[in-house]
């Protein structure tokens, strides 16, 4: 499970924001594709309602707060309410998680656009 909050997570929610991208540049690509033979379709606007960035940010909160349920619901059954422990797997484990969403991002912008 604690693999599941630090490593697993990290990667899907990375992923996920590079396919995200992916999926804009191609829309974005064909509008151009569109309109430079004459197409200009009123409701393909897809600047204003995609946003990377703003994708980015969802998608590492999301990353880091699941990862801060499950790393405390995996202390609670290994060490009960043991406090200390709690903020030393959060020490531990927390900058991995963030580590590993930002290479994610980086190794999938390399390889996938």
């Amino acid at each position: 499970m604690e693999y599941t909050a630090v490593i697993f997570a990290p990667i899907v929610c990375g992923l996920i924001v590079t396919i995200q991208e992916m999926i804009v540049k191609g829309m974005n690509s064909a509008k151009d594709k569109m309109s430079s033979v004459g197409y200009f379709p009123a409701q393909f606007n897809l600047s204003s309602s995609f946003d990377t960035a703003g994708m980015q940010l969802v998608s590492g909160l999301y990353c880091i707060f699941l990862s801060l349920i499950l790393l405390r619901f995996i202390s609670n059954v290994k060490n009960g309410s043991d406090e200390v422990e709690l903020y030393s797997s959060y020490s531990k484990n927390i900058p991995l998680c963030i580590f590993i969403y930002v290479l994610s991002i980086f190794i999938g912008r390399k390889f996938l656009i």
